[in-house]
């Protein structure tokens, strides 16, 4: 009888997301767990372990990229959409043009979002 009123998988896919992408921003910042971040100079095996608000903060004063890299699935993408809620609402940020690149965005879709956002398109 339980068997019944159980989900098919079709449906359990249409309901719960587990891709960082597809979540929505409240969603995200609901179930967002604490991470431990290992912060190393690129010519170093050994690192500082901060948190992701250790990386907001740094993120904040450096004016350069910085590379999150990490092995698949270990939660970039989830970081980088915290990173980005979490920015939108920071007062040192409010005059910024926050932009995202979508994964596997082709060179020419990057250029299109970077130059969108000075109105140049």
């Amino acid at each position: 009888m339980l068997e019944s009123y159980w989900p098919l998988k079709e449906q359990i896919a249409n309901c719960i997301r587990t891709e960082a992408e597809e979540l929505a921003e409240h969603v995200l910042l609901a179930v967002h767990e604490p991470m431990v971040l290992k912060r190393r100079l690129s010519n170093s095996l050994d690192g500082d372990r901060k948190t992701e608000n250790d990386l907001l903060e740094h993120f904040l004063k450096t004016e350069r990229p910085i590379p999150i890299i990490g092995e698949s699935g270990i939660g970039k993408s989830h970081l980088i959409r915290w990173l980005d809620a979490k920015l939108r609402v920071h007062p040192e940020s409010v005059d910024w043009h926050i932009r995202r690149i979508p994964k596997n965005a082709s060179l020419r879709m990057v250029l299109e979002i970077l130059l969108d956002v000075r109105g140049w398109l």
